[in-house]
């Protein structure tokens, strides 16, 4: 939640073809991540999930805006 209440300067600063590409990314590594874990680095897992927060904030400022962006024209 706190990534949203930047999400103006966000897609001023990235834009949404480069916010898309982080939620990505980001995504990418945390489903990558969980094929490391074991017994003894279950709690690892907590880490991980911090980047579902990026991954969903950042797709959804993005697909948010390109959804205006298109249905204004």
């Amino acid at each position: 939640l706190p990534i949203f209440t930047f999400s103006e300067k966000l897609l001023n600063f990235f834009g949404n073809d480069l916010l898309l590409i982080i939620a990505f990314i980001s995504y990418i590594i945390r489903v990558y991540g969980y094929t490391f874990l074991t017994h003894d680095t279950a709690w690892f897992i907590l880490c991980l999930e911090i980047l579902h927060g990026f991954t969903y904030a950042t797709m959804f400022i993005s697909v948010i805006d390109y959804g205006k962006t298109i249905s204004s024209d």
